[in-house]
């Protein structure tokens, strides 16, 4: 068996390379070190550099609820309890936050900002998430805002979306969170979002899609106000019902995940479906000149700005149902004198332009469309409107359609 040869010991200028190069590494990751301190006190001075000169620009202009003073719809009532007439630049009515139910709070907190209670007006982990997020999709995807910034954006900031916007939000909210309570950041939010379909705040919202109060609403009812904040018009539950269950669904799930149902109870209100009113004033316009008459008593004794923010209720001396009737028999006789009167020519022509006949049956096909939608179901002794489709001289006869009705009006001869 042979004798294994040692191997070679290193030379005296590798020996002395060794030490050398762990020497340059060192210093290397020394000046990286160095560098990297440097450039992040650098970046922290310049984003509170930044955040100092984007919040030298005043104080917080709501400090308190007694600042609050938004636009609210003043309703005119019948003797007998009936709304016959709204006055509003735009529809909102405040609740107090002790009339907001619990679980329209639950709803909104979960659905928006599932740690409001907790943080100081800021989510952190939220902002970097969204940040990642938007950076992933090169473009404005979704947003990190907690219900306070978006008090802050409602009421203080532009829409637009700028460094200098985003700073100042950061700022605002932790200003906010300082002045006011979570419970009065909430009364702000609720009573001041945008709904869709012209209503502001949760009363109007409630009043306009379900006919009651935000005090009676039911679990799936308040979800479903608790998603329409995101996207009014393209969650309407009126306009776009799929989309409006969806988002319903989604804050439903979140209530359970926060512990504000069991999931078992979500999951199958969930499955119900949604239910809203189609007409939730049916004496609302019975009285136009008596409503237009109380708004300039109004106007005369507080004035038009004072008037958009007074909220007021007004009791009139106006039967509701006397004045349905009475409207009903004015309208009968105008309609017998309108007939002793006879024919006074068409109120308008179909009219096709300039491309032939096609163009023509296009126009006509628009036009009875439109009459569908206005003459749904029509009754008798009422007047509508109708397109004369043809006409016999000699048999003194006419067709014609009022759109979802299509027959013969014989003609005196």
């Amino acid at each position: 068996m042979g004798r294994q040869k040692p191997a070679p010991s290193p030379t005296r200028g590798e020996a002395a390379e060794k030490p050398r190069r762990r020497s340059l590494a060192w210093r290397l990751i020394k000046w990286l070190f160095l560098l990297g301190l440097i450039l992040g006190i650098a970046g922290a001075a310049a984003v509170g550099g930044l955040f100092l000169w984007y919040g030298r620009e005043g104080a917080l202009p709501l400090k308190n609820l007694a600042d609050y003073h938004p636009r609210q719809v003043t309703r005119v009532y019948s003797d007998d309890g009936h709304v016959i007439g709204e006055i509003f630049v735009e529809r909102r009515t405040v609740v107090p936050y002790a009339k907001l139910p619990k679980v329209l709070v639950n709803a909104v907190v979960a659905a928006e900002d599932a740690d409001f209670f907790k943080h100081q007006g800021l989510d952190y982990w939220g902002m970097l998430r969204s940040f990642l997020v938007n950076l992933r999709h090169g473009g404005y995807r979704q947003g990190g805002s907690t219900i306070t910034q978006q008090v802050v954006k409602t009421f203080f900031l532009s829409p637009e979306r700028t460094l200098k916007r985003k700073a100042q939000e950061v700022i605002l909210a932790r200003r906010v969170e300082g002045s006011l309570s979570k419970e009065e950041i909430l009364y702000l939010y609720l009573n001041q979002i945008y709904y869709g379909h012209g209503r502001y705040g949760v009363e109007e919202a409630a009043r306009f899609y379900f006919g009651k109060g935000v005090g009676e609403l039911t679990v799936p009812e308040a979800a479903l106000l608790a998603g329409l904040p995101q996207s009014p018009e393209r969650l309407s539950p009126l306009k776009h019902p799929d989309a409006a269950k969806e988002r319903q669904r989604y804050v439903l799930e979140q209530m359970a995940r926060r512990g504000y149902l069991e999931v078992a109870e979500a999951e199958r209100l969930a499955r119900e479906p949604i239910r809203v009113v189609r007409d939730a004033g049916p004496y609302l316009g019975v009285a136009p000149e008596a409503v237009d008459h109380v708004r300039e008593v109004l106007v005369a004794r507080y004035g038009e700005a004072r008037l958009a923010e007074a909220g007021l209720a007004v009791r009139t001396t106006i039967d509701a149902r006397m004045q349905v009737a009475a409207r009903e028999a004015v309208t009968r006789g105008l309609v017998t004198i309108d007939g002793r009167q006879g024919y006074r020519g068409p109120s308008g022509k179909v009219n096709g332009g300039k491309g032939g006949e096609p163009h023509m049956e296009k126009a006509l096909e628009k036009a009875v469309a439109k009459l569908q939608r206005a003459n749904a179901a029509p009754k008798a002794g009422q007047v509508y409107e109708g397109i004369v489709l043809a006409e016999d001289d000699s048999a003194q006869r006419l067709q014609l359609t009022l759109g979802s009705v299509e027959g013969q009006v014989e003609l005196d001869k």
